[in-house]
């Protein structure tokens, strides 16, 4: 049995290694010439769509793959 304070501290944890990912993620995406900086103005255009897909990709890879497992994450959006 989980206690409130331990899913929060697992989250902190999960917090540091989610942004490292997005970071790495981010950074793979501007090396591998996927965007074409010069395409866009210094505005927060390009880093929001930058982000959006590493959290999605960050998503995809902490989503559950057991079936009761992802039936709770299904019903947690309905919150």
């Amino acid at each position: 049995m989980s206690t409130r304070e331990q899913v929060l501290e697992k989250i902190a944890c999960l917090e540091v290694q989610a942004h490292a990912a997005i970071v790495q993620r981010v950074t793979h995406l501007l090396d591998a010439g996927a965007v074409d900086l010069t395409d866009f103005d210094n505005n927060y255009a390009l880093p929001k769509i930058l982000y959006a897909e590493a959290l999605r990709d960050l998503a995809e890879s902490y989503a559950p793959n057991r079936r009761d497992l992802c039936d709770l994450a299904r019903n947690l959006r309905n919150f």
